[in-house]
């Protein structure tokens, strides 16, 4: 079951039909005493924090509301990234959080300097073992190891008991949403490998930097070329499937490989300095919105359009967002000033720019019936 947060707006603190909704809209979990919050995940846990900043305690909840485990104190969750299918989650333990002397000034914020302890934690509050372990997947989890120079990390992989399946060696890890695969960067070298090292892909494609590196999706890598300068789409067998050309990021950069999305990549082009009109592209190279064969359809940069999620993707227009389908038609018309994408069948949208400012949103289907607001 998908569970959605409906949360109070600024300027109405004391709504009573607030916590987690379903698809249909009908509020299955009330809580109203949260202040921070994940998702539920698709293993039906969710991590919610309330209190003041001084005292917040995090807790773990299931899909039925019970209460499964409040964090020790001076505890909290990186990201707050729910447990996985093995109950396990990423823990940090603040051991100076209330010594004074543990902190600095940056602007206007205190920042923490004290000591720091990374677990692994289970739903029993138990630490399994003591690692600073990140993104995962399947009981296999991203394992942080710092190095010399101050912000730099090295990172391998580590499975739900303890034990290092892939040493800490790499520059970047990016892990597939839909593979049991893990594209890696080092030393300049780009390739793809299994939870235990395996190479899939050798890691040895030359990438400048972590721009040009994307995860597997669908079998499906692409990558940036600097020796060809143009983007490649592979399969895990090698073989190539198309060449893409970058996407516009910024003037100061050269571009970047495309992402997949949904089956789609969002290529911006470059027009001088700025940026050009967007189409898109598949995996293959094909235009599956397109005036001829040969020839895309073509946004101008005003309609700002997005990537695809669910099947659609947001643009701009008269300064109002909407959603287009794959063939490039309107599904919903631009009415909002603010959306986010689809996920799982809903997506959070605000009316006006006051709405926005005060946190008053409602909930849309791919339809664009509104199925619950906090308002």
């Amino acid at each position: 079951m998908n569970l959605f947060p409906l949360t109070a707006s600024y300027d109405n603190a004391s709504q009573e039909n607030l916590g987690f909704i379903n698809n249909a809209g009908d509020l299955v979990i009330r809580r109203k005493d949260i202040s921070h919050l994940s998702s539920f995940n698709r293993f039906g846990y969710c991590v919610l924090s309330s209190g003041s900043f001084e005292n917040r305690r995090e807790q773990i909840i299931d899909q039925d509301n019970r209460l499964l485990l409040t964090l020790p104190e001076n505890h909290n969750i990186p990201w707050m990234h729910p447990p996985d299918g093995h109950g396990i989650f990423a823990a940090k333990h603040e051991l100076d959080k209330k010594d004074s002397t543990a902190y600095t000034r940056s602007g206007r914020e205190a920042v923490y300097v004290g000591r720091t302890r990374y677990y692994a934690m289970n739903l029993n509050g138990e630490v399994v073992f003591e690692e600073k372990i990140g993104q995962g997947a399947n009981g296999y989890y991203e394992l942080r190891r710092p190095t010399k120079l101050k912000g730099q990390k090295r990172l391998g992989i580590i499975n739900h008991l303890g034990e290092i399946t892939v040493p800490a060696e790499f520059d970047d890890m990016l892990w597939s949403r839909t593979d049991p695969l893990v594209t890696v960067l080092r030393n300049g070298l780009l390739g793809v490998i299994d939870y235990y090292g395996r190479e899939v892909i050798p890691i040895s494609l030359p990438v400048k930097s972590f721009t040009d590196m994307r995860f597997v999706s669908n079998g499906i890598l692409a990558y940036y070329d600097p020796r060809q300068d143009v983007c490649h789409t592979v399969n895990m067998e090698g073989d190539l499937l198309a060449r893409i050309p970058l996407t516009y990021d910024s003037p100061t950069l050269h571009g970047s490989c495309p992402w997949l999305s949904d089956g789609l990549m969002l290529i911006k082009e470059k027009n001088k300095e700025r940026e050009g009109p967007s189409y898109y592209r598949d995996a293959y190279g094909k235009y599956p919105m397109r005036v001829t064969w040969y020839k895309p359809i073509k946004f101008t940069p005003e309609y700002r359009v997005g990537f695809f999620y669910d099947g659609l993707a947001t643009f701009h227009l008269n300064g109002l967002m909407g959603y287009i389908e794959k063939s490039g038609s309107v599904a919903i018309d631009a009415q909002f000033e603010s959306t986010q994408n689809f996920t799982n069948g809903l997506a959070k949208t605000f009316r006006t720019r006051e709405d926005k400012l005060k946190n008053r949103y409602s909930y849309i289907n791919t339809s664009g019936e509104i199925v619950a607001c906090n308002h």
